[in-house]
């Protein structure tokens, strides 16, 4: 029966043979025996406490032996068939002749010799436990002396009551001072007196080497004190992991008495500690079937380049301690990557550097396979799961995939995907690796690429994340790649210090594509992100949304400030593209907010070959959602060469030519609402290149195209606008303004202004085929006059070499049909037609009041009328001379 079974259990002797007994050493084998028997029983129950005193527990088995001593040999004893009532029992066996004196030991394993009364008796280090009983019975020592044909047995030690409440136990280890061993005890009342070869130890298992099932148990301890905090009970799980409670205070056990300690793995955290390859692999195989373990990573760990295997799924934690583990390859099918899922954390761990600064050569995980796959995920993590959190990671490893066959490959130099309704935490992790998709699959399906995370479908919290390694991707099919993260999910948040080093190349393909130094797409807000890599794309593919730090933003409402974007961007496509140096565009009809403030663009930012949206922060915010879109950005900064080379006829340039400091283009419905405010341009504004005809060309110091409900206020351009035409001639109109190019509206409720904002950079254009509209602040306000552009200052030189006589250069506006007022020019204004240009306006059709000009001014053309133009020649100011109604005052050197 399976119950705590002592054998700490007293004697009745059925007939007693008195021999003398003065021999301190004995022996197992006498030359003459003298057979006996006598009951054994323990001792009162009176006298014991907690599970001695259960006393229905005290079992006799048949096959129990005990030793008796007779001062001169160790005897063997046995129970007599029959006699077994459980509580007491009639034992036989043979003494030496004439022996006067017995004395008892159960079991017969735990004696060692006699010398007088006093018994030496060992309690084991290692108890097992069986499927029909909770204690070791070779551990529950006693010790007796034969009295009138009986034996009251005398227990030696106390018991830890120990319970197990669920089944991952395969062993229990209690630690203590001199717990387990040799000890001297008094026969007569068990008392100890003296100890020697001790343990400090007990191990405990169960029978066969199983777990032990959910139960109570009880290891058998000699008597005696540990001090303070080296009293402690270890349990080692399935797979070898362990887990330590420390008493804090000093444990002292008694004879015959019992301490409990309680449910000790209801709240156990399993440590395991890995030293070498052996150990590493063997938990990577388990990783998945065992729960709740901490592994701590002890040494560096070499592979010796062998394929890593993994069983799935980690739910506990990994403690690196800053260790690296490198020449390894996770390959496809086996698994390309060293975790299958992580619902726990990863602290402090290096992967695939022997020396934690530079790749391993080796250390690699890889696609590779040849028959059909879909949503693989190629990673140090293929899955971040709810809860998980990921800190202090470096990853050295390569990430590639190079597969034939492959419809959705995830690539992530730490992490390839966080599923939907998820949240996990990113913190202070970095990737060194390069990441390469060469996968030569052409089918449907879309993958991710990303310098940390390849997609996150959940929600990200991030902060102090840092990639260094290059993505290059050949594959046609790679739709969001980013240095931080392919595809950021909505109610992400990238906060810290976030920076992305790696190049980003692609080259190929014919998808919808979102590059990003630091995001492919995102659908939540990031801030203090940090672009320093080169951005380019090479492909005939059509709508690709490129930017610096974001490639596409896709959500309901984003916040993007203080990024930051260091490293060029550039793109070679025929289609129509999106590109910009903080943010490429916006393309979902989902978003309903965008707010960007304090972000920065450095680089250069180059188109080749098609029509593009292009901005030193924004190439395009336009959606197609019919509800009303607050767009706002404040505050941004340019100082990157903005520029575009188009080929006439090319595939892309079907469309318009959108160049801006800061945007190329707003979203021009109706019901949007934009505000640009305190943003300032240094970098050159320039285009060559031939459009196919009906479309426009329009360049400006901070928005190309500014939608039907905008204020632009506070801002300054001191970037230089270039255009310079190509031997095409199927040119269409070029608008070119030191603050905005062209905006147009429809109703008085659509209200566009330019307020107090100032141009510094010069405005220059060969156009010859077709139409310059070119102004100091704007090159042509809206046709239906709904607009105004009020307090601005052009300090720059307007020229237009060209003879056209549809030239309209002016030094505020080129073309006017809106209120205007207080605006004031201080640049030279040239146009070579000689035809209609001025100091304020080159054509207006409103009444222009309170405006300024300098003296120096001088205007080519003349006060005659173009065709098709109604200008008001009054205020041409053609050589600044003439009715005008301007205010005329001189210009200081330091306007």
């Amino acid at each position: 029966m399976k119950n705590l079974k002592l054998y700490a259990l007293a004697a009745l002797a059925a007939s007693a043979f008195l021999v003398s007994c003065n021999k301190e050493t004995v022996t197992d084998t006498p030359s003459v025996k003298t057979p006996i028997s006598f009951v054994a029983f323990g001792e009162p129950q009176t006298k014991v406490t907690l599970d001695f005193s259960q006393a229905a527990n005290v079992r006799w088995l048949d096959n129990d032996l005990i030793a008796v001593f007779d001062g001169t040999a160790r005897n063997q004893f046995s129970i007599d068939t029959g006699t077994n009532t459980g509580e007491s029992a009639t034992f036989s066996g043979e003494v030496t002749a004439g022996a006067t004196n017995l004395y008892a030991v159960s079991p017969y394993s735990a004696a060692v010799s006699q010398s007088g009364t006093n018994l030496t008796v060992t309690v084991p280090s290692s108890q097992t436990i069986s499927s029909s009983t909770n204690v070791d019975p070779a551990a529950l020592v006693q010790v007796g002396i034969v009295n009138n044909g009986s034996i009251e047995f005398k227990q030696v030690c106390g018991l830890l009551k120990i319970t197990v409440s669920g089944d991952n136990v395969r062993e229990i280890i209690v630690n203590g001072n001199a717990i387990a061993g040799t000890a001297t005890v008094a026969a007569g009342n068990g008392e100890m007196s003296s100890r020697s070869s001790t343990s400090d130890s007990i191990s405990l298992s169960y029978e066969g080497g199983a777990n032990f099932p959910a139960g109570t148990y009880y290891a058998a301890v000699l008597p005696g004190t540990t001090s303070a905090g080296n009293f402690s009970i270890q349990l080692v799980n399935t797979y070898g992991a362990t887990w330590v409670k420390t008493a804090s205070s000093e444990v002292i056990f008694k004879r015959l008495k019992g301490l409990d300690a309680g449910n000790i793995d209801g709240s156990a955290s399993f440590a395991r500690h890995i030293t070498n390859k052996d150990e590493l692999f063997a938990w990577g195989q388990n990783m998945g079937k065992e729960h709740g373990v901490t592994v701590y990573i002890d040494n560096d760990i070499d592979c010796g380049s062998d394929p890593w295997l993994y069983s799935g799924a980690f739910d506990g934690i990994l403690e690196g301690q800053n260790h690296k583990i490198y020449n390894f390859i996770a390959e496809q099918p086996a698994g390309a990557c060293m975790f299958g899922s992580l619902t726990g954390s990863i602290k402090n761990l290096i992967i695939g550097s022997s020396d934690g600064s530079s790749w391993d050569n080796v250390s690699t995980f890889r696609h590779s396979a040849t028959g059909a796959t879909s949503g693989l995920y190629v990673a140090p993590v293929s899955l971040l799961a709810d809860g998980a959190v990921m800190s202090g990671v470096i990853n050295f490893a390569k990430i590639e995939c190079t597969s034939e066959s492959d419809s959705q490959a995830y690539l992530g130099g730490l992490v390839g995907h966080l599923g939907s309704s998820m949240a996990a935490t990113i913190t202070n992790c970095k990737n060194y690796g390069d990441i390469v998709n060469n996968s030569t699959y052409s089918g449907d399906g879309q993958s991710r690429m990303g310098g940390i995370m390849a997609q996150c479908n959940g929600t990200l919290t991030a902060s102090d994340i840092k990639n260094y390694g290059d993505l290059t991707s050949t594959n046609g099919r790679n739709t969001f790649i980013g240095g931080l993260c392919g595809d950021l999910g909505a109610g992400s948040v990238i906060s810290g210090t976030n920076v992305n080093e790696g190049n980003i190349s692609v080259t190929g393909g014919s998808a919808v594509m979102f590059i990003g130094g630091c995001f492919g797409s995102i659908r939540g807000s990031v801030s203090s992100c940090t672009n320093k890599g080169a951005v380019s794309i090479t492909s005939n593919t059509n709508n690709v949304f490129i930017g610096g730090v974001i490639g596409n933003l896709e959500s309901q409402n984003l916040e993007i400030k203080d990024c930051i974007n260091d490293g060029p961007v550039s793109i070679n496509v025929v289609g129509r593209s999106f590109l910009g140096g903080i943010i490429g565009g916006c393309r979902t009809a989902s978003v309903t907010g965008i707010n960007i403030s304090g972000c920065k663009n450095n680089a250069s930012v180059t188109s080749v070959k098609g029509a593009a949206d292009i901005g030193g922060i924004t190439g395009q915010l336009w959606t197609s959602n019919t509800s009303a879109i607050n767009i706002v950005i404040s505050n941004c900064e340019n100082t990157g060469t903005i520029s575009s080379t188009f080929e006439e006829n090319a595939g892309g340039n079907t469309n318009n030519l959108n160049i801006g400091g800061i945007f190329g283009q707003l979203d021009p419905d109706a019901n949007s609402i934009h505000t640009v405010t305190g943003c300032k341009n240094s970098g050159t504004i320039s285009s060559r290149g031939a459009m196919q005809s009906g479309r426009w060309v329009a360049l400006a110091g901070i928005g190309a195209a500014g939608g039907k409900k905008i204020t632009v206020s506070n801002c300054e351009n001191t970037g230089n606008i270039v255009f310079t035409a190509s031997s095409g001639t199927v040119n269409q109109t070029l608008y070119a303004g030191g603050i905005m190019a062209i905006f147009s509206t429809s109703s008085a409720a659509r209200y566009i202004t330019l307020d107090s904002c100032i141009n510094r950079g010069e405005i220059s254009s060969d156009r010859g085929t077709k139409p310059n509209f070119a102004g100091g602040i704007v090159g042509q306000t809206n046709d239906k006059g709904y607009g105004n552009v009020k307090d601005c200052v052009n300090y720059a030189a307007i020229s237009v070499t060209s003879s056209l006589t549809t030239n309209r250069v002016g030094g505020v506006i080129g073309v006017n049909y809106c209120a205007a007022s207080g605006n004031s020019n201080y640049g030279s204004v040239s146009d070579g037609s000689g035809n209609c240009s001025g100091a304020i306006a080159g054509q207006n059709s409103k009444a222009l009041t309170g405006h300024k000009v300098c003296t120096s001014v001088t205007v080519n053309g003349t006060a005659s009328v173009a065709a098709g133009a109604t200008p008001d020649a009054t205020w041409l100011c053609p050589n600044n001379t003439g009715s005008i109604a301007c205010t005329v005052v001189a210009h200081s050197a330091s306007e």
